[in-house]
């Protein structure tokens, strides 16, 4: 896939922000390390008559991780898509412990 490049983010979306449900995973290099970070949104809006801020579920997080965890990420989504059965996790890196978690 050739990612990631220097100058290069990619962002995947589904749903619409401050609609009924949003999800978001945007992907970007960390410097010259090759590491890659990763800045997931996931909104669900509790009162689908309400557009107010305080009725709605957001969680937003960062998560560092390896290029090749994007790719064994990717194929198990790829998988679940299919098969419609198992999971798939994004795995982070450790910076505390300087490993993987």
């Amino acid at each position: 896939m050739g990612f990631p490049k220097l100058d290069q983010t990619l962002v995947y979306t589904c749903g619409v922000k401050s609609g009924y449900s949003f999800f978001q995973m945007k992907f970007y290099p960390i410097g010259l390390s090759g590491i890659v970070g990763v800045h997931i949104v996931i909104e669900e809006n509790l009162y689908s008559n309400s557009n107010r801020v305080e009725e709605k579920a957001i969680v937003s997080m960062e998560l560092i991780v390896e290029p090749n965890a994007i790719d064994i990420f990717r194929k198990e989504l790829a998988t679940l898509g299919r098969t419609e059965e198992g999971s798939a996790k994004l795995v982070a890196i450790d910076k505390r412990l300087g490993n993987i978690c």
